[in-house]
Order: structure tokens, then C-alpha cells, then sequence
């Protein structure tokens, strides 16, 4: 049941000035008895929506409150603060004062004295039955307050006035059909959860920073909720209730499950309480919530996984099922979220590699390997690359390896040699490409966004109501940035087809080395604009931009460039928006190649040097005559320019996982995306943001109705979401509150989305300043 007491509260106050206009004078002021002082807590929240309420006590006409006087001379308006509308009757609130002491003509407190004529000139805001108004008793009242049914002991009735600000400030409050003391004193603390770990955390440090009300009521929480009395002598066995999760504890767990880094030292009390007999039937402890118990099934989760190296590889599937059987259901539990599961995590993209890997494929044609790739094969690869991503140490990673090695690595080069097989059969697919060059209004570079990664990244950006279409093309070999990339380019008919191969690079048609300088000034030539920022868009004008450094990643951290992708993702959305935002309307991704990822290296494929003019990783030009049984072929930019290439997944030097430059399916397939978005034809946004505590005040110029604005914690992800959600309705001023305090100081960002959340502007902020 969902009441306003605020509004409640003010009409009955109101009204109690309403008079029979035909028999009655009206009254001039309302007197307000309250020998308790049951009300005063909220009088000033009162004020905010009513200016005719002033207090008896010191003179602080700010606070609008002062002695009788002063009252007097605001009841008869000769103040210039008693500006309240003339339709309104004053109210006098009167803190320690009953109804029989207004009567008490002859013993009179000289400090009322002046205002007992009020009680026949005026009216009193009263009970009907004649008494004052109690907290509890208007909380009741089903004719002028809620109408709640309350639980009528002493807790209930000092938990109701304890909570009546809170009651009072909170609109829409759902009421339980009988009202507790627990439901009041969860109404003081909103996250009693919450609280419940700061004090395990810091203890009666915490519980001191609290003032002395709010203190007795976590108390009274605490033992008559949760049972237990905050004691830190008692630490262990209440860390065991929370482990147990009975009852109200599940809750707790469940609040410490959502955000364990806020609250690190929980991890040792468990480690501390965990009871060495573990109960059974009804009275089993529950196992998730151990670290112990965690880190034992981790630590034989991974000398099961170092083991499948060491068995047959038709047996590793079946033993990784098994694991996952087993494994699977601790990523559902904190551990994982605390990075003290990560093998768990990672045995869920290994069995999907597993099935995946036992799918057999056509190998008859080009046209059936690369279908099998692009509508299949390519998950084996980001199976893989998932399964990376998630170990940490080089343990875990040791450990991972371990089933690639066995599982992923032999597809690999089962997959590598029939497509240069093919290859060899039909050269001209990658010898004889087209050359024409790449149009669009806007042409984003993405380095080395092999075809697994940019599938991933073009299904979050569908999700995000983006318009995405995903095609392939061939790229021209080596399969190296120095040959690909200029033909990727609105520049590619500018290059010379008789280059000669100066470490794969080409020369323009003025037989220019294709330098970085060259191929800014062939762009220029070509009619586009090359921004190293986003500042420097120029809206209108043909763009090439570039992006990400996964190839630098790559060769610099090998296997370790997994970590890198959702960092490259999160990057490239940024891009992304920012384009849209400086009005284009489609944007065009294109890459230079793709590359392999061979986890616990490549095999080396051993070539002498005195046979070497030119040797990269997986490519090599050799010395004229010289005898060899590689794949040979010509060099796009100059046909008479023969390449050798290793074979497989081979690499011509040794420990190396990362490499490009050679001719496979990862490497030569590379992406194709054209983006759309429907946000609205482009206008600048203009923000301004201030703080007051928690509360950010945004003014906003330039946006439409639907728009939306938030405070998020990292701009492209609107789970990071902080603040309330304001949907916009044009420009204006408009408040956003931040729920958590936890939150102050931190960096954010303001967003600003359109109604189907895409990004639109931002503005960085420290919350709270």
C-alpha cells in the first residue's frame, strides 16, 4: 500500500482552518500542541511546502521560528517575512507545549502567554477526540491520516517517530499491511544489508560515526532482525550466520554477492568462521559461500586441466564436459565475480570449443572452407581467445593452455594447411584481387581486427540499436600492414603494381616510398580529411580516421593481447559515437589483416639465413635460386616479387604465439562493417554541471524530446548507470540524484543518449563536487 504522508499531513493541518463562513468567524492562526515533541523532526521538511508554518522558540526568522512576539507579528502580516499567500491560514507549531497549558490562563508561562488569546481566536490542529496529535495515533487515523494498521507495542511506537522524516521525505512508500517495528527501522536504513557489512568490515568505528539515534536503531535492527548485538568480540559467530545464510542473512549474502570489493575484509572473516563440520540433511551448511572450499576445487580444476596435455586428445572433449559438469555452478557464485574463479570461467568458452572443433567441415573448395569459416569456424577462434581472456596468473594460464595445446591447436593447423592447399591450387583469389579504391564518407581504420573479433563487437553494437551489416573481403598478400593497408584505402589506385618490395612497403605511382607522410599527402590527393582526434572532425568533409593497437599488442604481449580486446571494443564504441555525434551518417570499418594466436607458441619452421633477402614471422623472400618446398607467391604491389610462406601455423623463428604475415583463413579474411545509426540529424549539445552534495544539476541546450540523460561510470556501458534516469522532454534544467554515496568523489561521466540509448554527448565529472 503506497501513502504520501507529507501531503496527508498538510491537508489535515490545513484544513483544520476551514470554517462555517455562514455561523463562524475565520479563525486567524492554527495552534499545533505537541507536549512530546513527536513532530519536530519534521517541521522543517514541512516548511518546504509550507511557508505559513513558524515555530515557537529562539528568534531564527530564517528557520521562520521565534518567541510569542515575534509569532504575533507575523500572524498579523506587519513582518515582511510573513509573505505567504493571503488564502492561507498561519500555523504555529508549538514543540513542548500541551493543549492544557494553552487553558492555564492564571498560571501562564510568560514564554506562551502572548498566544493563549489564540485559542478562541484561532483553532487548534487536534485529534477529534480532543487530544494532541501523536505520531502513532495520525499514522492510524483512517479519516485524516493513513489509515495503517500498527503493531501497538513500545519498539513500533519509538521506531514510528524515529522514522517519521524518513516517512515524511520519502513519497510512495509501500506500507506492509501491518506496520513493524523491523519495516520502520528498515525504512531508516534503506540498505540495512549494507550496513550490517560496514560494521563487520570496520567494526565500532563505523558503528561511532553513526549519531546516537540512528546508532540505537542499527542496534535494535541487528538484535531483534538479524540476531545478533554488534559486538566485534562476536565477529566469528556472526560470520558464520551470514555463511549459513539463514533467514534475513540470505539478503545480506545476496548484498555482498553484488559488490564483494566493497567490502574486502569479508573474505578473511569467512576464511576464519568456516566451521569444519559442514552439518547434513536439513542441517547442511551451504559450501558456496566458503573461500576455502573454493579455492580447493579451483586448485584440483587445475591439475585436471594441466592432465588433458598428457592424455589422448580424442579423450580431452569428453574430460572438459566432465569438468564442466562438476566446475559449471561456481560461476554462478562471488568467487568468480572476485576473480578467484577464473578456470571455472573458463571452462564454459573451452566446451563450447570443444563442440565446436568436432564439427566436421567441407574442405572440397575455397568457397566451402571460407562458408564453414565465416558461419562457423570462426567461434573456435573467439572460444579460444574467451578462454584466455579469463586466466590471470600464469598458472591459470598455464592451465588453459594445456587444452588448447591438445584440442585447439591441432584444428588450427588442420584448417591453416587445406586452406593453403586450396590456395596453392587457385592462387588468383589472393594474387589477383581487384584494385580500386575504398569510398565512403567516412572510412574508419581498425589495425588488425581479425574477422572472430569484429563479428563479437558488431553483435553489441546491433543490441545497441545501431544498424550493422558484416561482409568479408580477401586482402592482397603478405598479409602485413606495409601491403594491406594502402589497399583498404581511398588511395589503393595511386600505388604503383611495380613496387619494389622494400620490407613489403610499396611506392606510389611517382615512385614515392609509401611512408606514413606519403600516404597522409596520397589521402589529401584523394579528397579526405585524415583527423588524429576526435576535436579535429570536420563535419561534411571525407574522413579517414584509425584506430586500436591490438597488432602492437600483439607482437608486444603475445597471448597476453586477449586482455586487450574489451579495452579495444570499448575504444572503438567511443570512436563510434563521436562520428555519429559530428553527423555522419554511415561509417565504414575496414582492417589491414587478421592474424593467428597459437597459445604455447607456434612450431618454428627452421630457414637458413644465408637463403634470406627479407624474413618476417610467417613470410620470407629468398635468395634467387635457392632451393625451397614452401608456398610461393607473388606480392600484390609487384608480381614479379616472389614471397615464400610458412606453412600451417608454423613461424620462421621460435617462441612466438602472435603472428601475421602468412597465408591462412585468420589471417587473409578480414571484416567489412558498414554502420548506421537513426540518431537524428546532427546539432551541437551544450552542457553545464554543478554539484550540491548528491544531487547534479545539469543544464542542457540543443536536445529533444525523448533524449535521456544519467550518470554513468564509464560512458559506453549503461550498466555503470549511478543516478536516477531523466527523460527529456527539450532544453532545460534538470536534477539527478546519485543513490549511493559511496559514489562521492568519484570520476563519472554525464551522458546524454538518444531514446534508443545511443550516446549522443558526455561531459566528465567528480561526483559530489
Amino acid at each position: 500500500m503506497s501513502k504520501n504522508l507529507k501531503q496527508t499531513l498538510i491537508n489535515s493541518i490545513r484544513e483544520a482552518s476551514r470554517y462555517d463562513t455562514g455561523n463562524l468567524t475565520a479563525p486567524v492562526v492554527v495552534l499545533w500542541p505537541d507536549p512530546e515533541k513527536q513532530w519536530s523532526s519534521v517541521i522543517a521538511i514541512l516548511q518546504e511546502d509550507m511557508p505559513e508554518l513558524m515555530v515557537l522558540g529562539e528568534h531564527e526568522p530564517e528557520k521562520r521560528t521565534g518567541p510569542a512576539i515575534w509569532l504575533k507579528c507575523m500572524v498579523a502580516s506587519t513582518l515582511p517575512d510573513a509573505d505567504w499567500d493571503a488564502s492561507l491560514v498561519p500555523v504555529i507549531y508549538l514543540p513542548g507545549i500541551s493543549k492544557n497549558d494553552l487553558k492555564k490562563l492564571s498560571q501562564a508561562d510568560p514564554a506562551i502567554a502572548p498566544l493563549m488569546e489564540y485559542q478562541y481566536t484561532g483553532t487548534l490542529w487536534t485529534h477529534r477526540n480532543g487530544k494532541e496529535w501523536t505520531v502513532n495515533g495520525f499514522l492510524q487515523n483512517k479519516e485524516e491520516g493513513l489509515g495503517l494498521r500498527i503493531d501497538q507495542d513500545n519498539a513500533t511506537r519509538d521506531a514510528g517517530i524515529k522514522a517519521l522524516p524518513t516517512m515524511v521525505r520519502d513519497e510512495g512508500i509501500q506500507f506492509p499491511n501491518i506496520v513493524t517495528s523491523n519495516f520502520l527501522f528498515s525504512l531508516l536504513f534503506h540498505d540495512v544489508e549494507k550496513s550490517i557489512l560496514e560494521w563487520m568490515c570496520q567494526g565500532d568505528d563505523w558503528l561511532n560515526s553513526l549519531d546516537p539515534d540512528k546508532r540505537e536503531v542499527f542496534r535494535n535492527i541487528c538484535r531483534n532482525v538479524f540476531d545478533f548485538t554488534p559486538n566485534p568480540k562476536n565477529i566469528r559467530s556472526i560470520t558464520l550466520q551470514l555463511g549459513r545464510k539463514d533467514g534475513p542473512w540470505a539478503k545480506v549474502w545476496n548484498y555482498f554477492e553484488l559488490a564483494p570489493d566493497r567490502f574486502p575484509e569479508i573474505l578473511g572473516l569467512l576464511e576464519q568462521a568456516k566451521p569444519d563440520d559442514m552439518g547434513s540433511g536439513l542441517f547442511t551448511i551451504p559450501e558456496d559461500t566458503w573461500p576455502q572450499i573454493n579455492a580447493d576445487a579451483e586448485e584440483d580444476l587445475r591439475k585436471a586441466m594441466e592432465r588433458v596435455a598428457k592424455g589422448a586428445p580424442n579423450e580431452a572433449a569428453d574430460i572438459i564436459h566432465q569438468l564442466d559438469d562438476e566446475h559449471g555452478k561456481r560461476r554462478s557464485q562471488v568467487w568468480a565475480s572476485m576473480g578467484k574463479a577464473n578456470l571455472a570461467l573458463a571452462l564454459k568458452p573451452l566446451k563450447t570449443l570443444c563442440e565446436k572443433v568436432a564439427d566436421a567441415f567441407d574442405t572440397t573448395s575455397l568457397d566451402a572452407i571460407t562458408a564453414y569459416y565465416s558461419e562457423s569456424g570462426w567461434s573456435v577462434d573467439y572460444a579460444a581467445v574467451q578462454a584466455l581472456a579469463t586466466a590471470k596468473t600464469e598458472k591459470e594460464k598455464n592451465a588453459v593452455t594445456a587444452v588448447l595445446k591438445t584440442v585447439y591447436t591441432p584444428w588450427l593447423e588442420r584448417l591453416a594447411c587445406k586452406f593453403q592447399e586450396l590456395i596453392g591450387e587457385q592462387p588468383k583469389t589472393l594474387t589477383a584481387l581487384e584494385l580500386r579504391n575504398e569510398e565512403a564518407e567516412c572510412i574508419l581504420f581498425v589495425d588488425a581486427f581479425r574477422y572472430d573479433i569484429a563479428r563479437k563487437w558488431a553483435e553489441q553494437m546491433e543490441r545497441k540499436n545501431y544498424r550493422v551489416n558484416l561482409d568479408t573481403r580477401w586482402i592482397p598478400l603478405p598479409s602485413l600492414t606495409p601491403t594491406c593497408k594502402p589497399y583498404v584505402s581511398p588511395v589503393a589506385e595511386q600505388i604503383s603494381r611495380q613496387s619494389t618490395p622494400n620490407e613489403f612497403r610499396p611506392c606510389t605511382n611517382d615512385d614515392k616510398d609509401l611512408t606514413f607522410h606519403h600516404f597522409e599527402a596520397a589521402l589529401d590527393k584523394a579528397g579526405y580529411s585524415f583527423p588524429r582526434n576526435s576535436s579535429e572532425l570536420v563535419r561534411g568533409q571525407k574522413t579517414w580516421m584509425e584506430i586500436g593497437k591490438i597488432d602492437q599488442f600483439g607482437h608486444n604481449e603475445q597471448s597476453g593481447l586477449v586482455h586487450r580486446i574489451e579495452e579495444l571494443f570499448g575504444v572503438l564504441e567511443e570512436r563510434i559515437e563521436d562520428l555519429f555525434a559530428a553527423g555522419f551518417k554511415s561509417i565504414r570499418i575496414v582492417t589491414d589483416h587478421g592474424w593467428l594466436l597459437v597459445p604455447g607458441g607456434m612450431p618454428a619452421e627452421k630457414l637458413p639465413k644465408d637463403h634470406i633477402e627479407t624474413r618476417w614471422g610467417r613470410c620470407a623472400i629468398l635468395k634467387d635460386g635457392v632451393p625451397s618446398e614452401l608456398l610461393h607467391l607473388p606480392w600484390f604491389w609487384n608480381p614479379s616479387a616472389m614471397i615464400a610462406y610458412a606453412p600451417g601455423i608454423s613461424f620462421f623463428k621460435k617462441n612466438n604465439e602472435y603472428g601475421h604475415g602468412g597465408v591462412s583463413l585468420q589471417e587473409c579474411m578480414v571484416p567489412v562493417i558498414t554502420l548506421e545509426s537513426d540518431q537524428v540529424s546532427w546539432q551541437p549539445i551544450t552542457m553545464q554541471v554543478s554539484w550540491t552534495g548528491l544531487r547534479c544539476s545539469v543544464t542542457l541546450q540543443g536536445v529533444q524530446t525523448g533524449y535521456k540523460v544519467e550518470i554513468r561510470t564509464r560512458h559506453t556501458d549503461e550498466s555503470s548507470r549511478i543516478s536516477t534516469t531523466k527523460t527529456l522532454s527539450g532544453d532545460g534544467k534538470f536534477s539527478l540524484f546519485v543513490e549511493d554515496a559511496d559514489y562521492e568523489s568519484a570520476a563519472a561521466f554525464v551522458v546524454v543518449t538518444d531514446a534508443k540509448g545511443v550516446v549522443l554527448e558526455k561531459q566528465q565529472t567528480v561526483v559530489g563536487e
